[in-house]
């Protein structure tokens, strides 16, 4: 099996996505017969079977569901191959860093904001805690990212700060005396100090009950009812509620940095960190006040 010709992996996936034969025929254009026929000649190549034959339907084997997965990145890079070959350029690939929660919120709302005037951009938005991304800017690894922590980064440049919030199940707060639970990120992370840091100032037990290095893990604590966490203003799901209850001290403001590749950025580039730093201004709720860390 030195080589397989595409059409057997573009047929099988299809067959794998329509689970008919009939249906797989439609979307490639072509007869059930011949479906058939591929799916018949990669078995053979094969010499194991993709799928269980039932009544009027088909069910991937275990070997079927694996190799599915591994099809389809077979045939994505397969067309963005052709895709360039047609438009005799590769893309401007633009990679931008942020803590999930500002990728959800600032960066989503940023990025719907602009309107390329090249089509062959490709954006890779990585997600991860602030320390990693200050580190993969000095590697050069990301072209431009925010990040809150707790000192101005190198090459680095304070764009707001943002008020931090109590958000979790109003329902579920802790009496007076009992232990605040806590869902947070790891040690490092500006916001679990600043939590910490404002019970411990208002005399308030707490105890961390949830910890992820992802929002989303965070915000499954406290959608749960485990957990209260903290978000930046601007940031908050609109699922979730602000926690505004007297038991509770008020949190502090924290900084937003902007990290930047150094050298000069593409028209692309200058878009995107517009219309970011626009999600970040004063009249959306950032701040440009002094603030205690």
């Amino acid at each position: 099996m030195d080589n397989v010709d595409l059409r057997l992996i573009r047929s099988f996936a299809k067959i794998y996505e329509c689970r008919s034969m009939s249906r797989a025929a439609e979307f490639l254009h072509c007869s059930p017969a011949a479906v058939s026929m591929r799916l018949k000649f990669l078995e053979d190549q094969l010499g194991r079977t993709l799928f269980v034959r039932h009544h009027h339907r088909l069910e991937p084997t275990d070997l079927g569901e694996k190799l599915y997965w591994k099809a389809v990145n077979v045939l994505a890079s397969y067309d963005e191959f052709l895709e360039g070959m047609r438009t005799g350029h590769d893309p401007i690939s633009i990679k931008i860093g942020v803590p999930d929660d500002y990728a959800l919120s600032f960066v989503q709302r940023g990025l719907r904001n602009i309107s390329f005037p090249d089509e062959s951009i490709e954006i890779d938005i990585i997600c991860d805690l602030s320390g990693a991304l200050d580190a993969a800017i000095q590697r050069q690894e990301i072209d431009i990212g925010l990040a809150t922590l707790d000192r101005l980064p190198q090459g680095g440049k304070l764009v707001s700060k943002l008020q931090l919030k109590w958000v979790g199940d109003s329902t579920r707060l802790p009496e007076v005396g009992e232990r605040v639970p806590l869902a947070v990120y790891p040690e490092g992370c500006v916001f679990r100090r600043s939590m910490i840091a404002a019970l411990e100032m208002a005399g308030r037990r707490w105890k961390v009950v949830s910890q992820s290095r992802t929002s989303s893990g965070v915000l499954a604590a406290v959608r749960s009812g485990l957990a209260i966490t903290s978000m930046a203003d601007g940031s908050i799901p609109s699922d979730l509620c602000v926690v505004d209850h007297p038991a509770l001290p008020m949190l502090n403001e924290i900084p937003v940095y902007l990290l930047k590749r150094p050298g000069p950025g593409s028209e692309a580039m200058n878009l995107i960190e517009a219309a970011i730093m626009d999600q970040l201004s004063p009249s959306q709720g950032g701040s440009l006040q002094p603030a205690a860390l």
